[in-house]
């Protein structure tokens, strides 16, 4: 079986938005999580930033090609987006080349769509993160 870490991220409702994810190993483990309040942003805009702070965690983390790195959003629109450059739209285009450069410095990274019923750790966290302040 080949080495993989996932990577899950979750946003909260509409109004005050949070973001959460979880880091886990190929065994499910949990390595680490985040959870954070992300303001009032539209969804879309908080998918994106939720990736963000996935990548962000990792290359704090100094990450780089310790091996795949799956990063899952049960935003379809956001991950069709990171994935195909023509389909991003110019209102977001500033959290682009943030995530590009990190995605280049990780070197093995790869995104996903689930469904949110498959992201439930990272849903709790996104709610919960609604209620922190920092």
């Amino acid at each position: 079986m080949s080495r993989r870490e996932q990577v899950r991220i979750g946003v909260g409702e509409q109004g005050l938005a949070g973001c959460g994810g979880v880091l886990r190993d190929w065994t499910s483990c949990i390595l680490a999580m985040f959870s954070g309040l992300i303001g009032m942003p539209d969804s879309n805009e908080a998918e994106l930033q939720a990736i963000c702070h996935a990548l962000e965690m990792l290359v704090e983390v100094d990450w780089r090609g310790a091996s795949l790195v799956v990063i899952e959003s049960d935003s379809r629109v956001a991950v069709s987006w990171v994935l195909q450059c023509e389909r991003r739209p110019w209102k977001y285009w500033h959290w682009f080349p943030w995530i590009d450069e990190a995605c280049l410095s990780l070197s093995n990274v790869c995104f996903h769509n689930v469904f949110r019923e498959a992201n439930g750790v990272a849903d709790v966290l996104a709610k919960n993160g609604v209620d922190r302040r920092s």
